[in-house]
């Protein structure tokens, strides 16, 4: 049982792997493996063949996060007796399949389907009873041992109580190295650092698709203006994925809501590498879009699971920088390996995506307190036979409508009612789609009128990752300020003490963009505008840390689904900012253009200072219509 994880996220790479071929390589299967009847395999059986075995990759990866769930691992189970079955038609019957050809898929299907089996989870898992802490006394045992002596006589086991509660499961004390909060600052400082990184990958690959533009235009005769869906299409999945991977977070745990989703998204990837042609280029960036958003959205919330409130400040300033730093990073890395359409471009995200999968999977475990508990009660009702034995959240089974009306709307009932979400996403979402404009507005400032090189023309973007992290080691120093608060505070600031910093950010971004727009032409030397691009960074990263840090704060029972309404509404604005982006500053001009966006930034900045006076009336009126949003 302890190796069946294992296994099966063996068979799902092979899984993943067969369903790429299906997708994108029919040709490989006909030599590979169809051999007998080659003339049968056309790209559409191709595909569905990619289809079938994509889904059920993604059943055993499932499986292999949950193996005690009773009902996916009977699912996973005929998943591998349907593929013993195909092969064995196919290779008896149809004779599409030669003996040496099919002997591998063969061994596997055969060989899991044995090992699934075998699983002590198919006898042991009976149906239980819901009751209730797993805090066992004297006369408990008694009557576990009487229960035990009657089940020899074939009488089930569901041991009587005057007191349900005491089987609930719940952490051994405050100190029990179980739960995540509990966990070594070592430990989770890894897991922060991994999860920061993992997150680098999604948003590296949304920003490093714009070095390949004029290749792209060039090679399939394409205007500029449409080559930029390759971004837009990929942040529109960033809006779309939230959706469902923040709610899943929240109902099976971080781990597999993160990982699961990731694995695709580098599969998503290579089919963009060797898509052949702008639809399937333009259709595989939104889907690896769609899965990519899953670490951008649900990291947030694993960080709140491990950090208490005087050091989750620091961690989610960690998994700021990397989710700023992968758009950073992505058009220089970009310009200096675009030879030819993709190529490299492409392929060096599959590599990273795939790297952090693996360690992740490896070294990441579960963080959220329900499904650790969740699981610590299956285990002590196999080895105790108890069935009452049970968690806080396995009294709850979701209906469809549930898991609708509870989990998937979340996002959006908590973006549309509660106001303090309302103002802060829109702020949010406003700056990080600035970032992306500037995608657009950095090409046009240091190759068109400057007349820089390709990667020359990229490196100013490293100065807004230097902002950044100038900002960061500003926020330090900030950070035992805010440590005072929360021990004056009885160990729980007031949110509001989290504004300073953001109150002077809403003045240094401003200033950077108007900064930048009037010194970015060759009449001012270089350095200016890059200077301008670190103040911009700086106020930036501020912004975005901080509200993050406030939204979890407030709605630390949501954190993921807050995270995932700000991720929503800020990928929709990033999609259209940078469709607009080469009209308005070819139109208005670089030193008008950019002042527009600082204008905006101008409007927008009272907002902290708002909330930094009023923001406790907010809350409590806000509290008045959190009935509306189900729990």
């Amino acid at each position: 049982m302890e190796l069946l994880p294992y296994w099966l996220f063996i068979v799902t790479a092979l899984s993943f792997f067969g369903a790429s071929l299906g997708f994108f390589s029919p040709e490989t299967l006909k030599k590979q493996q169809f051999v007998g009847r080659p003339d049968l395999v056309t790209p559409l059986t191709g595909r569905l063949f990619g289809v079938w075995t994509l889904l059920s990759g993604v059943v055993r990866c499932t499986c292999a996060f949950n193996p005690h769930e009773r009902g996916l691992y009977i699912v996973t189970v005929f998943t591998f007796l349907i593929a013993l079955g195909f092969f064995v038609h196919e290779l008896l019957v149809q004779r599409t399949m030669r003996l040496r050809t099919s002997l591998s898929p063969f061994i596997v299907a055969r060989s899991s389907a044995d090992i699934e089996e075998c699983n002590p989870v198919v006898c042991s898992l009976t149906p239980h009873y819901h009751s209730k802490s797993y805090h066992l006394t004297a006369p408990d045992l008694m009557k576990q041992d009487e229960a035990i002596a009657m089940e020899e006589v074939k009488i089930p086991l569901y041991p009587p109580t005057n007191n349900p509660q005491q089987y609930v499961v719940t952490w051994d004390g405050p100190n029990d190295p179980a739960n995540p909060q509990n966990w070594s600052y070592f430990t989770k400082t890894r897991i922060t650092i991994q999860l920061g990184f993992t997150t680098m990958a999604s948003t590296l690959a949304s920003s490093i698709f714009s070095s390949t533009f004029q290749v792209l235009s060039v090679d399939y005769d394409i205007p500029v203006e449409v080559t930029i869906l390759g971004i837009s299409l990929f942040i529109l999945g960033y809006a779309v994925g939230p959706l469902c991977w923040a709610p899943l977070s929240e109902l099976m745990g971080r781990r597999i809501s993160i990982f699961a989703p990731f694995f695709v998204f580098a599969l998503m990837s290579i089919g963009t590498a060797t898509a052949h042609d702008p639809a399937g280029i333009f259709l595989t960036r939104f889907f690896a879009g769609c899965f990519a958003s899953a670490p951008v959205s649900n990291v947030g919330g694993a960080l709140s699971d491990m950090w208490n409130q005087k050091q989750r400040g620091t961690a989610i300033l960690m998994y700021s920088c990397a989710v700023v730093g992968g758009p950073c990073v992505g058009p220089l890395l970009g310009a200096a390996i675009t030879n030819s359409y993709l190529g490299w471009t492409e392929w060096i995200v599959v590599i990273y995506a795939f790297f952090m999968f693996a360690m992740g999977v490896l070294f990441i475990p579960e963080t959220f307190a329900p499904v650790i508990l969740r699981k610590k009660a299956q285990t002590l009702r196999i080895e105790t036979q108890c069935w009452q034995v049970h968690s806080k959240a396995e009294e709850i089974s979701p209906t469809p409508r549930d898991l609708f009306t509870k989990y998937f709307a979340r996002p959006i009932l908590l973006l549309i009612f509660e106001p303090i979400v309302t103002c802060f996403c829109i702020y949010i979402s406003f700056v990080y789609a600035t970032l992306y404009l500037f995608f657009e507005a950095y090409p046009i400032v240091f190759r068109e009128i400057r007349g820089w090189e390709p990667v020359p023309a990229s490196l100013p973007f490293l100065a807004i990752l230097v902002g950044i992290i100038v900002a960061v080691i500003g926020q330090k120093l900030y950070q035992p300020v805010y440590e005072r608060a929360v021990d004056a505070n009885g160990g729980r600031a007031e949110p509001e003490a989290r504004m300073p910093p953001m109150m002077l950010a809403s003045i240094l971004y401003p200033v950077g963009i108007f900064w930048f727009a009037w010194t970015s032409t060759p009449e001012y030397h270089w350095i200016l505008p890059v200077l301008a691009s670190a103040v911009i960074g700086a106020g930036f990263i501020v912004i975005f840390q901080q509200s993050m840090s406030y939204l979890i704060d407030t709605y630390l029972q949501f954190a993921a689904s807050v995270t995932a309404s700000q991720t929503f509404l800020r990928s929709l604005l990033a999609a259209g900012f940078p469709l607009f982006a080469l009209p308005m500053y070819h139109n208005l001009g670089v030193n008008w253009a950019s002042s527009l966006i600082g204008f905006l930034a101008t409007l927008m900045m009272p907002f902290p200072f708002v909330m930094y006076f009023f923001g406790a009336r907010i809350r409590k009126w806000s509290k008045e219509r959190k009935s509306k949003i189900p729990t």
